[in-house]
């Protein structure tokens, strides 16, 4: 795999512990880690790149888990990209003065886009936009409401406004062994360009092979959860690749 191709391990956290959803929905949890510092570290001794972290319950409004959250950006050496309820400016700036590499927006990019020109502005690296789609349209509120956009449209005004990282989600592959869509992922790069991380369905090398290919339409690399917990994506066969 190209030197450049970001391989990111998904750490889910819901209950203080890490889970793997299904296409985000709730009632579909299974845990994979009581210890999600132990989980997140053996990524970073296996090679990843960097570590996904997500706060379910901060993204479904059934609490949060920041404090985990604060431990995992203190322990891991390398960068740590955090979403899941990110709903303001402040919790914003909290996460990233509390070692967050990135900082992941959904909703509040599309409920208040002159927040992404801010952040863009302000803190361009550290800034992701996620464009989460269902059949073409970006959804808000932790998966559970359709924005009324396009994805197309929303990467390309996303690219207006400076964004410069767009995590995109393909939902109804999300943990759900279908591999990822890379007629979705390739009319994305053509309305955003470089800078894009996919996201969902992702089972195995081969998949990654398959990623690995978009790297020169601008795939800057994938963030991989399911696969890892379920052993069938094997780091030993080479985080970064070679």
């Amino acid at each position: 795999m190209n030197a450049e191709f970001q391989l990111w391990a998904a750490v889910d956290l819901m209950s203080g512990k890490a889970v793997r959803l299904r296409q985000g929905r709730g009632d579909s949890a299974w845990v994979v880690s009581e210890d999600p510092v132990g989980l997140a570290l053996a990524w970073q001794e296996a090679g990843v790149w960097g570590v996904h972290v997500v706060d379910l319950d901060a993204a479904l409004g059934q609490g949060e888990n920041r404090q985990l959250v604060r431990q995992l950006c203190g322990r891991l050496r390398v960068p740590v990209q955090v979403g899941g309820g990110v709903r303001s400016l402040q919790a914003y700036w909290e996460l990233r003065e509390a070692g967050a590499a990135r900082v992941i927006l959904g909703t509040l990019a599309v409920r208040q886009p002159e927040v992404v020109q801010q952040l863009a502005a302000a803190d361009g690296d550290g800034l992701v936009v996620a464009a989460d789609l269902r059949e073409g349209w970006v959804l808000v509120e932790g998966w559970k409401q359709g924005s009324g956009e396009l994805g197309e449209t929303f990467a390309r005004r996303m690219r207006q406004y400076g964004c410069r990282h767009l995590l995109v989600t393909a939902v109804a592959r999300d943990g759900m062994d279908l591999g990822p869509d890379l007629p979705l992922l390739r009319s994305l790069l053509a309305a955003f360009g470089p800078g894009i991380l996919a996201a969902g369905g992702i089972r195995n090398q081969e998949d990654l092979t398959a990623l690995r290919a978009l790297a020169g339409e601008g795939l800057a690399g994938a963030v991989v959860g399911t696969a890892l917990a379920k052993g069938s994506l094997s780091l030993r066969e080479r985080a970064h690749g070679d």
